[in-house]
């Protein structure tokens, strides 16, 4: 995928991959609150896509968020997903 600019100014090159199923997952609790999966079909369905704008340092931007189960999915995670369903549809 292209780079995406965060809100916090970082460049981030997401990555596509795939992953065997018996990979284990550790969090950095300073940095993750919960490491959970979410199904593809849900992550990639663009009504389950939402975005607000937002007021950052006089700036808009847009905000993308989702919900799976009890998770919020938010920010750069959020539109991450939503740049890769548009490419894919």
């Amino acid at each position: 995928m292209q780079p995406i600019k965060s809100h916090s100014g970082y460049l981030v090159t997401p990555i596509v991959g795939l992953l065997s199923a018996k990979v284990s997952y550790y969090k950095n609790p300073a940095e993750v609150a919960a490491i959970f999966e979410v199904p593809l079909k849900h992550a990639l369905t663009l009504t389950h896509h939402h975005s607000i704008m937002i007021n950052n340092t006089g700036h808009k931007k847009c905000l993308f968020f989702y919900r799976y189960n009890q998770y919020l999915i938010w920010g750069l995670t959020a539109t991450i997903f939503n740049k890769l369903t548009l490419q894919l549809i």
